[in-house]
C-alpha cells in the first residue's frame, strides 16, 4: 500500500503577486486557501484585505480557473488568524523578508500547526537547511524548498530542494501529490542560491549580455537568433526581460553577486551599464510602459546602447542564419557556428560554449542528473532543449574538445577546465539514463509510483520510449496498442488538423477496436494540443472548387462523429491544448472526454462566417434541454451566444461549466496523465458492461423562441458588436438551433438536426461574404492551414 499526502487545506505566507498566484492554483486544483500577510492598519487587523483578491481577478493570463474561484481564497493576517493554519496541510512560505525575521515567523508556525502538516520554503535564495533549524525536530521532517515559477498555474516546473534531515518517505509524497494533484513537473535541486533554472537562465542572460557588445549586434538581433530553429531559448529573449521586468533581472544578478562570491565565474555576475541607465531612467519593462523597448505615436521602438536613445525596430533577416537553419545535421550546425568567421555565428558558438562549460561545470554542485538541468529549464524556461541535450546530439567528445580548446585560447568566460566527469562518461545520456557525477555513473528515471501514471513522460532527445504495437499506420493517422486491449489512434497530421485521411483513419480504427478491444482512446502523441479542427485551406478549397466533394468530406466526419458514439466500444477524447471546431464536435460524440486542466476548447467557424457542420450546435441543443428541459430557452441562449461569439474556453473547469464538457468527463491537471487516466476510464466503463445509448429526440422551440433570441442580439453601430453578416450569420445559427421551421414542441430525432445543421452550414459556406472572409484569412501571411488557423485563434473570445 502506498502512501499518499492529502492536501484538505492550504495556507500561503505572504500577499505578494507570486504568493497570490500559487494560492489561485490550489484553488484551481480544488483546495481552499488560506492567504497570509500583515495587517494594515488597527482598523482592518479583523478585515479580510480584498486588494490581492481583485488582482487575481483580473491579472493576465488569467490566474484562476473561474473568477469565482476567488471566494475559495481566504485573506487573513498573522496577528489574528495564526491558530486557523492548525486546520491546514501543508504551507507554503512565500515570503521575502530577512533570515532573521523569518525565523520568529517559523517559531510562531511552530506553536499552532498540526501533527500532519507539511512545510514549504518557496524562496531559491534562502537556504532550506538554514530555515529548518527555525522548527522542532518533528516539523524539520515534514519540511524541503518547493520553488514555483511565474506565473505558478502555466510553468510547469517546481524545484524540490530537500535539507539534511528531511523524511525521505515524505518528500516522495509530497512529489506525487505535487505531480497529480496540481500538475507540476518536479526536478529535485541541492541546496544552493537560485537552485536550477533560474541561476542557469540567468547565466545564460549575463553570457548573452556579453558577447551581444563584444560582436556587435543589437536586441533585434539577439532576439531573432535566440528565437529561430537554432536558438536554444524559445522566445525573443529581450522583449521576455521587458515582460518579466528589468527591475527584477536586476535584483537577481545582485543577488548571484552576493551568494556566488566563490563562483569561477563570479566576474561575470555585473549588471552591464547599459540596463543601469535603462533603470535610471526608470524603464522596468512592461510594468512601467518601456524598457528595452517601447512604442511610441504608434511606432516599436528599441533601445540603442551605442546612442543611449530609443529608435525604430529594424527587422532582422539574415540568409545565413536562414541556410544554416535548413542544415538538418545538428552537428553540422555547429561546425557552422564554430568555424565560420561572422559576428552572428561566433555569437551563436560563444553562447552555447559558455552555456555547456557552466552547467558541466557546476553540474554536481546545483543536482544529481544531467537530466534535471535539461527538464528544469525546458519546464521552468521554456526552453526548446536543455543543453546536455543539445551537447550530445553534437558530439559529445567533439564539444568536449572544443571547450578546452577555446579555455586555453583564454575565449571561455572562466579559465577552470572541465570536471574529470566529462571525459569519463561517453554521453550525457544512455537510453532513458542520464549521468550523474556523484554516483559515476547513469540513473534511471524516478521510479515513483506517481510516475506510472505517465504512459510517456516528457522525453529528452536522447530518449527512445516504448512506442506500443502498431495496428496500421499511414500518412495521416497511426492506430496502435500496449499489449492492453485497448487501441489507441494518433492524428500524424500537422497541427493535428483534421483531413479526408483522418476521417477515414477514424473509420478503420472503430472497426478494430469493435473487433478486437475493449474500446477506443483518441490521443496525439505529438504536439502540445488536440487539434485545431479541421484543414482550413484544404476544406475550403475543395467546398468551393468542387462543391460535391465538399459535401461529402462533411458527411464522412459527421457519420464518423455518430460512429464514435454509437460503436459497440466505448470510445474516450484524451484532450489537451487547443481542441478547436470540428476537434471540438468530436470530443462531443466520444463515450468519454479525459481532459487537461490546461483545455482550450471551442466552436469557432462563426469567425469565418459558417455555423458548425458535425454535431456541435446539435450537441448543445441537447445539452440545453437535458439540464433544463423545462425551460431550456436560457440555456440554449447561452450557447447559442458561445458559438456565434467563437468563445473558446480559458481552461477544463471553464469548459464544463460551459457545456463542452459533460459531468461524467474528467478533468486532470498533469497533461502527461491523461493516457493512463484514459485507459483507466475506458477499462472501467468497459468492465461496467458497455452498452452504445439509445439515439437522442430534441424538442423543436419553434420561430417564435428563435425570434425572441435574435431579437437580444446586439445590433448598435460603431461599438465592436455585430457587424451585417454576423448578425446574419448569429440569426441563422438561433434560427437552427431552435428546430428551423419545425412547430414548436416537434420531436426531431438526431439525424433530423444533423440535416438541419448541415444544411445551413452549406448555405453559409456558399455566401459571397463568407467566401470573402475566407479568402481573406487564408491568404494572410501565407496560404497554410497553419497561418489561417493562428489567424482564427486570435479572433476568439473577442466581444461582439
Amino acid at each position: 500500500m502506498q502512501n499518499r499526502m492529502f492536501v484538505r487545506k492550504a495556507a500561503v505566507l505572504g500577499s505578494n503577486l507570486m504568493s497570490a498566484q500559487i494560492a489561485a492554483h490550489f484553488v484551481n486544483a480544488c483546495i481552499p486557501v488560506l492567504l497570509y500577510d500583515h495587517h494594515h492598519n488597527a482598523e482592518k487587523s479583523n478585515k479580510i484585505e480584498p486588494l490581492v483578491k481583485n488582482q487575481l481577478q483580473q491579472i493576465k493570463p488569467q490566474a484562476l480557473a473561474l473568477t469565482d474561484f476567488v471566494d475559495y481564497i481566504q485573506e487573513v493576517n498573522y496577528e489574528d488568524h495564526l491558530s486557523l493554519l492548525s486546520d491546514c496541510d501543508l504551507i507554503i512560505d512565500a515570503i521575502d523578508e530577512p533570515l532573521a525575521r523569518k525565523a520568529i515567523l517559523y517559531q510562531q508556525l511552530s506553536s499552532v500547526l498540526n501533527k500532519r502538516a507539511f512545510i514549504a520554503s518557496c524562496s531559491s535564495v534562502q537556504s532550506v537547511n538554514k530555515l529548518a533549524e527555525f522548527l522542532t525536530p518533528v516539523q524539520r521532517e515534514r519540511f524541503c524548498g518547493l520553488h514555483f515559477f511565474m506565473p505558478p498555474r502555466y510553468v510547469h516546473l517546481v524545484e524540490l530542494v530537500p535539507h539534511r534531515t528531511s523524511n525521505l518517505d515524505l518528500l516522495n509524497q509530497i512529489e506525487g501529490f505535487l505531480v497529480t494533484i496540481l500538475g507540476k513537473g518536479i526536478v529535485r535541486a541541492k541546496d544552493v542560491p537560485y537552485l536550477i533554472a533560474n541561476r542557469i537562465a540567468i547565466f545564460n542572460l549575463l553570457t548573452i549580455f556579453n558577447h551581444m557588445q563584444k560582436y556587435g549586434l543589437t536586441f533585434e538581433d539577439v532576439d531573432y537568433l535566440a528565437s529561430s530553429k537554432i536558438g536554444w531559448v524559445n522566445l525573443a529573449i529581450f522583449h521576455n526581460l521587458d515582460a518579466i521586468g528589468l527591475d527584477t533581472i536586476v535584483s537577481i544578478i545582485n543577488g548571484m553577486a552576493e551568494g556566488l562570491r566563490d563562483d569561477p565565474w563570479a566576474q561575470c555576475y555585473v549588471v552591464p551599464a547599459w540596463l543601469q541607465e535603462l533603470l535610471k531612467k526608470g524603464a522596468v519593462g512592461q510594468k512601467s510602459g518601456f524598457g528595452i523597448y517601447q512604442k511610441q505615436d504608434g511606432v516599436n521602438q528599441v533601445w540603442d546602447i551605442t546612442q543611449s536613445i530609443y529608435r525604430p525596430v529594424k527587422n532582422v533577416s539574415d540568409p545565413g542564419i536562414a541556410v544554416l537553419c535548413e542544415i538538418e545535421s545538428v552537428s553540422e550546425q555547429f561546425n557552422t557556428m564554430r568555424y565560420l568567421d561572422e559576428p552572428k555565428m561566433q555569437f551563436l558558438w560563444a553562447c552555447y560554449r559558455d552555456l555547456f562549460h557552466y552547467c558541466a561545470y557546476h553540474l554536481d554542485d546545483i543536482t544529481d542528473t544531467t537530466r534535471d538541468v535539461d527538464l528544469a529549464l525546458r519546464w521552468g524556461m521554456g526552453w526548446k532543449h536543455g543543453p546536455f541535450e543539445i551537447w550530445q546530439l553534437v558530439g559529445w567528445r567533439k564539444i568536449a574538445q572544443w571547450i578546452e580548446d577555446d579555455i586555453a585560447a583564454n575565449k571561455s568566460l572562466a579559465k577552470v577546465s572541465l570536471p574529470p566527469w566529462v571525459a569519463q562518461c561517453a554521453n550525457a545520456y544512455q537510453g532513458q539514463m542520464a549521468f550523474s557525477p556523484t554516483k559515476n555513473t547513469y540513473i534511471s528515471r524516478p521510479s515513483l509510483p506517481v510516475y506510472k501514471r505517465q504512459v510517456f513522460p516528457t522525453i529528452l532527445k536522447s530518449e527512445v520510449l516504448n512506442e506500443g504495437r502498431t495496428i496500421f499506420e499511414d500518412d495521416d493517422v497511426r492506430c496502435w496498442h500496449m499489449d492492453d486491449e485497448i487501441a489507441i489512434l494518433s492524428f500524424k497530421s500537422k497541427y493535428q488538423v483534421i483531413t479526408p485521411g483522418v476521417v477515414a483513419g477514424l473509420n478503420r480504427a472503430i472497426d478494430v477496436a469493435e473487433q478486437g478491444f475493449k474500446g477506443l482512446i483518441v490521443w496525439q502523441r505529438t504536439g502540445d494540443n488536440f487539434s485545431y479542427g479541421a484543414d482550413l485551406h484544404f476544406f475550403t478549397d475543395v467546398l468551393f472548387k468542387t462543391p460535391e466533394r465538399g459535401i461529402e468530406i462533411i458527411e464522412n466526419f459527421r457519420r464518423v462523429c455518430l460512429r464514435l458514439r454509437y460503436s459497440q466500444v466505448p470510445t474516450i477524447a484524451a484532450i489537451r491544448g487547443r481542441v478547436l471546431g470540428g476537434a471540438c464536435e468530436l470530443t462531443m460524440y466520444c463515450s468519454r472526454v479525459v481532459a487537461a486542466f490546461e483545455s482550450y476548447i471551442g466552436l469557432v467557424e462563426s469567425v469565418i462566417g459558417l455555423s458548425t457542420a458535425s454535431g456541435g450546435s446539435q450537441a448543445f441543443a441537447l445539452r440545453a434541454q437535458t439540464i433544463n428541459p423545462i425551460d431550456p430557452l436560457s440555456l440554449l441562449n447561452v450557447y447559442a451566444q458561445q458559438i456565434i461569439n467563437a468563445y473558446v474556453t480559458n481552461n477544463a473547469i471553464d469548459a464544463l461549466q460551459k457545456g463542452y464538457l459533460d459531468e461524467d468527463d474528467v478533468i486532470v491537471m498533469n497533461p502527461n496523465e491523461i493516457l493512463y487516466v484514459a485507459k483507466q476510464q475506458l477499462t472501467a466503463i468497459h468492465e461496467g458492461g458497455y452498452q452504445p445509448p439509445l439515439p437522442p429526440m430534441i424538442t423543436a422551440l419553434g420561430k417564435e423562441v428563435a425570434g425572441q433570441l435574435v431579437a437580444m442580439l446586439p445590433t448598435e453601430k460603431g461599438r465592436h458588436l455585430l457587424s451585417e453578416h454576423d448578425y446574419y450569420v448569429a440569426s441563422r445559427i438561433i434560427y437552427m438551433m431552435c428546430g428551423g421551421d419545425y412547430p414548436a414542441g416537434t420531436k426531431l430525432t438526431e439525424q433530423t438536426f444533423l440535416k438541419l445543421e448541415g444544411n445551413l452550414f452549406l448555405e453559409l459556406a456558399s455566401h459571397p461574404l463568407t467566401q470573402e472572409r475566407i479568402n481573406r484569412i487564408l491568404n494572410i501571411k501565407t496560404a497554410t492551414t497553419t497561418g489561417a488557423v493562428r489567424e482564427l485563434t486570435k479572433s476568439t473570445n473577442r466581444p461582439y
